[in-house]
């Protein structure tokens, strides 16, 4: 910082060196000068013959050095002077002209600009007033999204006024709205969430209303809400799994007041796969029963401990209910242990139910299968045990069970012989709630599995389920003539949604044709969409505690993928299966490209892309699907290469096509054996292996598929002999009985070895 004294000493060195301060002012003069270089606005240069253009700004010819600035290249080097004239003295002569030169020259170019000006500027008003109209209007919509995200940010801004210490209570009313509203719009997008604000909505709403009724009206009231939560339980179409869970915490919430039936808590957490929660219902109304029952002999009087109970029967068939339903929901989860457990505790049952639940804990469905089959034969339901209901309620226990045997064990005969008794049809089925829930799902997949896989008899026997199809189709142009519009339209949505996979099937299998879009196979295109759909919706609704179901669902995918992967390939090989069909049909040996080519895509994007479930992890349906369907594929590709033209065998086919079927069919039942072997399942494994006997000669290599059959026969047998007998009676098998089947193999037929 400059002081006092410094000012003064500068100030008397600059009066004592006054030509200092001149010489330094010349040199700083100079100094700008040599950075700066005005030009002149009108005159550019020297030489300035062309004329200016207006509109853009620059001459016309030479556009490029008109406002170029000198570099220091083309500066002079030349010194000048506010005070001294450093130029020579014969510049002074040459001013005067050249002042008077200019002086016209700019009078002309004067003119020409104003004439310029005046043309150009003509319109100019109107450009300038649609610009800044323009530009207003923008500002103004800037500014109004402006204030639109203002006022958004305040409504939804939270402030926090003002902090509390732990256990201290607001000393402000936080109304119940403020909390619900933002809950809300959170439960739209979180399936849980949803869950928990629903239930607890409704338990503090009852909560309220207890103190606020009277005894009478609030016991009315739970009367309703009870009748209500059964209708919604019984009568549900689709079972969504957080409304199901939803209804189920309000009844745990207030066990002792509402207490809905246990077959629907059973039916709706098998369906929704929320077994666990079910589990916990029933388990927690059967403790309510036996505390109750304990009070009853504690309190009551022993004149009443001594009489017999007029209602005991009542209470009975509630108790053997509960643990029926409890059964039930251990079983889907495949867990034997507990079911044996309930059936070897639980009074009034026949001995016969726990013997055939000893056999299917086993997997030894078919002694469960003939046990449940038994049953059902000695202990009918005529009108004189109508009045028993446990008996109803065992008899009911034994369908779904004899049911559930016939699908572990691929028996679509005896299925559907034991649904459709009595002249059972589709729409008697439609009409009963409880039959709709459990006997339509068997009825349809037998017979589909029959229509597919059956014999040309038990084929035509399947009009019912192709009539019951087509009727609810919306491809179908006939209509339901016993029915009203309004009845159809409900039974083909509800078909539609539970069943979508199966019309797929069905329709693939008819080969529908659109004759307005020239395409094959329209309404299997739809229905594997559609269930495609339906599976998304299924696994984003299922809890991630769900184990079971997660893993039942996640298996559905790979025979979706693989019809939607068929019906494309189709699609992209129509041509090529028209080219073989017509050398195929004019016996064309010739011509093998196409068939090279046919080949080549059927093995490469069809064969080599099928991959095989998991043996254990994956379910017999699972796998019956997939071979089943695969087989079906084939199938209808042998048909399209034959054609609806060729009235006969082709020879040529037979040796190169046909052979590659049967070798892929064979290889996938006895994939399917070793499947049912490792899963103990040992009578279906004996019969696949039995469909598959007479058809190894058949194919491409019948050694090696020779040589996995009897490989798979001996595990068969050895498994079974090792589970089901002693060590003496294995040894004894290895030396005498599974020795005489390999030597006499080609002699013996498996019907005789079962």
């Amino acid at each position: 910082m400059q002081t006092l004294s410094d000012n003064n000493n500068n100030a008397d060195q600059q009066q004592q060196q006054p030509s200092n301060s001149t010489s330094s002012m010349i040199l700083q003069t100079q100094e700008i000068s040599s950075r700066q270089q005005f030009i002149p606005t009108q005159m550019l240069d020297n030489n300035n013959n062309t004329n200016y253009n207006w509109l853009k700004q620059t001459n016309t010819l030479d556009s490029i050095n008109t406002f170029m600035l000198p570099t220091l290249s083309t500066q002079t080097k030349k010194t000048t002077s506010l005070i001294v004239d450093v130029d020579n003295t014969n510049k002074k002569l040459k001013t005067n002209t050249q002042i008077n030169a200019l002086s016209q020259k700019d009078d002309e170019e004067d003119d020409d600009i104003f004439r310029l000006k005046r043309r150009f500027l003509k319109d100019s008003g109107q450009l300038h007033a649609a610009y800044f109209a323009r530009r207003q209007n923008e500002k103004k919509e800037t500014e109004k999204q402006y204030l639109n995200e203002i006022k958004l940010k305040q409504e939804n801004q939270v402030e926090k006024y003002r902090t509390y210490r732990i256990g201290e209570l607001p000393d402000i009313q936080i109304r119940y709205s403020d909390i619900i509203i933002p809950l809300q719009a959170l439960a739209q997008y979180d399936n849980h969430i949803a869950r928990l604000l629903y239930a607890s909505l409704f338990t503090s709403i009852l909560n309220s209303l207890e103190d606020k009724l009277s005894p009478d009206e609030y016991f009315n009231l739970i009367q309703t809400i009870q009748h209500r939560f059964d209708v919604m339980l019984s009568q549900s179409e689709i079972f969504y799994p957080s409304f199901v869970a939803a209804l189920l915490d309000i009844v745990l919430s207030k066990p002792e007041q509402i207490q809905i039936s246990a077959q629907y808590i059973s039916a709706s957490t098998i369906a929704s796969h929320l077994e666990s929660v079910g589990i916990l219902t029933v388990e927690c109304f059967i403790r309510l029963n036996q505390q109750n029952e304990y009070k009853q002999l504690l309190n009551g009087p022993l004149k009443k401990k001594l009489k017999s109970d007029p209602d005991l029967n009542n209470q009975l068939y509630k108790k053997i209910d509960q643990w029926l339903e409890l059964a039930k929901c251990y079983r889907s989860l495949a867990n034997y242990d507990d079911v044996r457990g309930i059936f070897s505790q639980t009074p009034g049952l026949k001995s016969i139910t726990l013997r055939a639940i000893e056999e299917e804990s086993h997997t030894d469905f078919l002694l469960a299968l003939n046990s449940y089959v038994t049953a059902l034969e000695q202990y009918p339901l005529t009108d004189e045990t109508s009045n028993d209901s446990i008996l109803e309620l065992e008899h009911e226990f034994w369908t779904q069970s004899m049911l559930n045997c016939c699908n572990q064990l691929n028996n679509w005969t005896i299925m559907s012989k034991h649904i459709f008794i009595d002249n059972t049809t589709f729409d008697t089925l439609w009409s009963n709630a409880h039959q709709l829930n459990y006997l339509m799902p068997y009825a349809i997949r037998a017979k589909l599995k029959l229509l597919i896989s059956g014999n040309e008899k038990e084929q035509l026997e399947q009009n019912d389920l192709c009539q019951f199809f087509n009727n609810l189709s919306t491809n179908s142009n006939n209509i339901i003539i016993t029915g009203n519009s309004e009845t159809t339209f409900v039974k083909r949505s509800y078909i539609e949604k539970q069943y979508p996979f199966e019309l797929a099937t069905f329709f693939l299998y008819q080969k529908d044709f659109d004759l307005y879009l020239f395409c094959l196979f329209v309404g299997a295109k739809y229905y594997i969409q559609y269930a495609k759909e339906q599976f998304l919706l299924r696994w984003s609704t299922l809890s991630r505690l769900s184990e079971y179901g997660r893993k039942i669902t996640i298996q559905l995918i790979q025979p979706y993928y693989e019809l939607d992967q068929f019906l494309i390939f189709i699609e992209q090989n129509l041509p090529l299966i028209k080219s073989l069909e017509n050398r195929y049909l004019t016996n064309n040996k010739n011509d093998t490209t196409t068939r090279d080519l046919f080949l080549e895509r059927v093995r490469n994007d069809l064969l080599s892309q099928w991959q095989l479930p998991d043996v254990v992890r994956s379910s017999i349906q699972t796998w019956d699907d997939i071979v089943t369907n695969r087989s079906l594929f084939l199938d209808i590709l042998d048909e399209l290469i034959g054609g609806p033209r060729m009235t006969f065998t082709s020879r040529l086919k037979a040796t190169e096509f046909d052979p590659l079927l049967v070798d892929y069919k064979v290889q996938s039942l006895l994939d399917m054996s070793y499947c049912a072997l490792r899963q103990r399942n040992f009578k279906l494994a004996l019969t696949k292996l039995n469909e598959t006997r007479h058809r190894l000669d058949l194919c491409q290599n019948p050694l090696i598929k020779s040589i996995y059959w009897n490989e798979i026969y001996c595990d068969v047998h050895l498994k079974r002999h090792q589970i089901q007998s002693s060590t003496s009676t294995l040894s004894s098998l290895l030396s005498t009985s599974v020795a005489k089947e390999l030597k006499k193999l080609d002699n013996v037929d498996v019907d005789d070895c079962i």
